[in-house]
């Protein structure tokens, strides 16, 4: 996922999140500015050998692959995947970790809440790439 925003993203910003949802499950999110997706294809981003631009005309190079397989990997760790998308404006990935019982995951010091979609206290768990 951090390939594809740094691919994708030929000026702006990309960041990567890391934080609690509201739930006390842990949370990683990955924003970027890139070219971002249109609504029509979200429902196909995770099929193999699949990309939004087609042909050998295409602006970007890749098989496809990328995000089945995230998709996948998430699948395999019981991990949920959320990814919200504007054609030219950016995308939001969020994974979020199931705590799987665990009523106080170890790395919950070093995290704080997310409410609304922003951190508390965001500059103590704020990367930029």
């Amino acid at each position: 996922m951090i390939d594809n925003a740094v691919k994708y993203t030929e000026k702006g910003k990309i960041e990567l999140i890391l934080g609690l949802n509201t739930s006390g499950n842990i949370m990683v999110e990955l924003k970027d500015t890139g070219i971002g997706m249109s609504k029509e294809f979200l429902p196909s981003m995770f099929n193999p050998f699949t990309q939004e631009e087609q042909g050998f005309t295409r602006s970007y190079e890749g098989n496809g692959l990328g995000l089945m397989l995230v998709k996948k990997y998430c699948e395999l760790n019981n991990m949920n995947i959320e990814i919200v998308s504007e054609k030219n404006v950016g995308s939001t990935f969020r994974i979020i970790f199931d705590n799987m019982g665990v009523k106080e995951p170890k790395v919950k010091q070093m995290l704080r809440p997310v409410e609304n979609g922003t951190l508390k206290n965001w500059k103590e768990n704020y990367l930029i790439y």
